[in-house]
């Protein structure tokens, strides 16, 4: 699938045009349209709040197009459920239940095909790393999405959720141009996906959550309970990135049914490339039990900056994010810059990899010897090489576990690059591709620490001079063991 930025216009929008101001006009209204040759619902957003139901609405004859009446005063849309639907998109509508006591997602789709969800504003009140105290508000959650063909959910803006969008069993997914920030969860999540493209999208900031009670990732892809078999899938040109905030995973393709003595089948086709992930979480970019796998021409960097916390009892800390794939056949990992990759157990494959040094500034693979200024600390500071510790508690002297609002986070006084700007995403593309350039020249046999530096003077006129956080990690750890880094839902 192609990446859309807008509704599919169907000639059948213009047959028929129904204006409304509250929810039992906005219902009977696309249930008549959705029978009778298709048409447009304008809806008014000086009326409402409203709901959205139907079932067995649509088809391909008979489209239907819901959009507000002024695009300058979106509708209040407080819950939506489609099911056994065809060919129903939705645009300029806010989304948001936070007045009401809603348990489920704001968003539900089930059994449908063609469904257009597309620039759209969605809300709820997250207003907090999220840990299980009375002081933070849990939000709700975002979309669930199942069992349904050919969805586009596209440039959208989703803010202070608890978890966010979750497809389950699709086929034909164009999940593009969106963006995530303020989530105490998962920004995508998916268990059965073919066909499937995420594109372009921008999450950043999520406020986080303890581990105890979800394992946070930016995107993730498992199998458990999936009918389907997860196959092409595109994951290219997002950025994720923590921006000193709560640390996330980045992207975790997880297939729990080929750990251990499972014999499940392998996941299909699956290819990672040309994202930054900038978080403080081991699993950067993993990709698991999957033939054919394909991860090349990312960058995987570590904020400094960014924490997490496992229950209310431990101490906030990072560690460093690499780039991994894990029992997976015929996997092709290249040109991609991070600290570490390792592909079915082997690490170290710098001949292909762009690799990273956060510890030792003598070294020619040291950070700042290759980029100028990703995020950078006051001399002797939390973000300094001298600095904190990766893995271990933040030398934050503010108490988490008394202090509940998002401001608890470890803080020092370093700045943060904004890697959603359009000029810095812009440098992040032209860095990327400067480094395939220089593998694409580098001959194979060329030794590991015999690199180039990497100019990046755009960078560096933009941000001031400083140094990337470089402690070692633990070497206790067993780095070796792909299992023991795996995440369990």
């Amino acid at each position: 699938m192609l990446a859309n930025t807008s509704y599919t216009s169907y000639a059948q929008h213009a047959n028929s045009t129904i204006t409304v101001t509250n929810t039992a006009e906005l219902n009977a209204a696309l249930a008549n349209l959705g029978s009778s040759g298709g048409g447009t619902i304008l809806v008014d957003g000086n009326g409402g709040p409203y709901n959205i139901f139907g079932n067995g609405v649509g088809d391909a004859n008979n489209p239907v197009l819901i959009k507000a009446l002024d695009p300058a005063n979106q509708p209040l849309v407080q819950n939506i459920y489609l099911l056994n639907s065809s060919h129903i998109s939705m645009t300029e509508l806010h989304v948001d239940s936070s007045a009401t006591n809603n348990t489920v997602q704001d968003l539900r789709i089930s059994n449908s095909d063609h469904m257009e969800f597309v620039g759209n504003t969605m809300t709820s009140d997250a207003n907090g790393f999220l840990d299980g105290s009375s002081a933070i508000t849990k939000g709700a959650d975002a979309a669930l999405i199942r069992s349904s063909t050919d969805i586009v959910f596209s440039n959208n803006t989703l803010s202070d959720y608890n978890q966010g969008t979750t497809f389950l069993d699709i086929k034909g997914l164009d999940f593009s141009d969106n963006e995530l920030t303020g989530f105490q969860g998962d920004g995508f999540r998916a268990g059965g996906l073919q066909d499937a493209v995420l594109s372009n999208n921008y999450m950043h900031n999520f406020n986080g959550s303890l581990q105890s009670l979800n394992h946070t990732d930016f995107i993730q892809i498992w199998s458990t309970n999936a009918n389907l078999l997860t196959t092409n899938v595109q994951i290219n040109d997002n950025i994720l990135d923590t921006n000193g905030q709560a640390s996330s995973q980045g992207i975790f393709i997880g297939n729990e049914g080929t750990r251990g003595t499972a014999q499940g089948a392998f996941y299909q086709d699956i290819r990672v490339f040309d994202n930054v992930v900038h978080t403080a979480s081991w699993h950067g970019i993993t990709v698991e039990g999957t033939q054919n796998a394909q991860i090349y021409d990312n960058a995987v960097l570590l904020d400094d900056q960014s924490f997490g916390k496992a229950d209310p009892s431990s101490g906030w800390s990072q560690a460093e994010p690499w780039v991994m794939a894990a029992n997976s056949p015929n996997a092709l990992v290249y040109g991609n810059i991070s600290g570490r990759v390792t592909v079915n157990g082997t690490n170290d494959l710098s001949a292909q990899n762009q690799l990273l040094d956060y510890n030792d500034p003598n070294t020619d693979l040291y950070v700042d010897n290759l980029m100028a200024n990703l995020i950078w600390a006051p001399s002797g500071g939390a973000g300094s090489p001298t600095g904190g510790t990766i893995g271990v508690t933040s030398p934050s002297t503010t108490d988490p576990d008394t202090d509940t609002s998002v401001g608890d986070l470890p803080s020092t006084d370093a700045d943060t690059a904004d890697l959603g700007d359009p000029q810095i995403k812009s440098i992040f593309s032209e860095f990327i591709s400067s480094v395939t350039e220089r593998f694409s020249a580098k001959s194979p046999d060329t030794p590991s620490g015999d690199t180039q530096d990497i100019s990046l003077q755009d960078l560096i006129d933009m941000f001031e001079q400083g140094h990337v956080q470089t402690v070692p990690q633990d070497e206790d750890e067993d780095e070796n063991d792909d299992s023991l880094l795996m995440e369990y839902l």
